[in-house]
């Protein structure tokens, strides 16, 4: 029984976690940290994005090769400022944090 408790679980997170990601139709970036963006959509908050590379200042060309952005897999790349970046989660925090952080 605890095995198949056990296996029932690991598939409920690992779909949660796969399911981290954010439709980019209508989608706005604004740089809010070094490695931060907020994306919004219609005036409305969707999340944080945490990427790999510093957000410069000014102008960001964004280039993505899916309809989505995602915490992981090729969904998880994009080119900024024709520099490829990855969508990040940050290390060394007790909880998880990071990656894309959705706003409830």
């Amino acid at each position: 029984m605890k095995k198949y408790l056990f296996a029932l679980l690991l598939m409920l997170t690992t779909n949660v976690y796969a399911s981290d990601c954010i439709a980019l139709q209508g989608i706005e970036f604004q740089k809010v940290d070094t490695y931060k963006f907020l994306a919004s959509k219609n005036g409305k908050n969707v999340a944080f994005v945490h990427v790999n590379a510093a957000i410069p200042d000014g102008v960001v060309r964004f280039r993505f090769f899916s309809e989505e952005l995602c915490n992981s897999g090729a969904a998880s790349e994009f080119q900024m400022n024709e520099k490829l970046v990855r969508v990040v989660r940050e290390m060394g925090k007790r909880y998880s944090d990071g990656g894309i952080t959705f706003f409830k």
